[in-house]
């Protein structure tokens, strides 16, 4: 288990960092964000649910979570 978190972790942050070459917008912030608490979220979920493995949890929760931290923080930017 560690190892996957580590490698999700790892992949991650270098394609974080290969965003930020002009820097982030509050959208990207929000995606990163969300993907990033949504793997660790649904690597725990996968972990716990029998039949469903870590990583296949960790990845639907990146994706969700990055799906709904950018929706959130763009409703907030054109909301403000």
């Amino acid at each position: 288990m560690k190892r996957t978190l580590t490698i999700i972790v790892g992949f991650s942050l270098l394609s974080a960092a290969g965003c930020s070459s002009g820097g982030l917008t509050t959208r990207e912030k929000g995606a990163g964000i969300g993907a990033l608490g949504g793997a660790a979220a649904g690597a725990i979920a996968g972990a716990v649910i029998p039949g469903v493995s870590t990583v296949e949890g960790a990845i639907a929760g990146a994706v969700l979570g990055g799906v709904l931290g950018a929706v959130v923080n763009n409703r907030q930017y054109y909301r403000d």
